[in-house]
């Protein structure tokens, strides 16, 4: 059995206290046995979670999905989804902008040049 981040959704190890991928605080195997143990009236609990984070200068939004079966009381992740959306750097589409203007110039003069050779 493997534990899951209930902040990023990462697989980690039993032994461990901190999630490898985001270092959020990991729940012990006992508090996650007593949390499913109070939701044995149903047959099925799930919980969605989804986070927003800024990072290195994109957006970076993760969410997961876990669902856990009473019967079985362990939690566990169903699935994982990362959607990283890139925004682009304002500096780079100008500088960009400026590349592609002195090609298309070079291009027309050079054209120019040769049809009047």
């Amino acid at each position: 059995m493997s534990k899951f981040c209930p902040k990023c959704g990462c697989e980690n190890l039993d032994e461990a206290s901190f999630c490898l991928e985001c270092g959020a605080s990991l729940p012990s195997i006992e508090e996650v046995k007593e949390r499913s143990s109070h939701g044995a009236g149903t047959s099925h609990q799930s919980t969605f979670s989804s986070n927003l984070n800024e990072e290195n200068g994109f957006n970076q939004e993760t969410s997961s999905f876990s669902q856990s079966n009473s019967n079985s009381n362990e939690a566990s992740n169903s699935s994982k989804f990362k959607n990283v959306i890139n925004e682009a750097n304002p500096a780079n589409n100008d500088n960009q902008d400026y590349a592609i203007c002195c090609l298309v110039i070079f291009v027309l003069l050079l054209i120019a040049f040769l049809c009047n050779f």
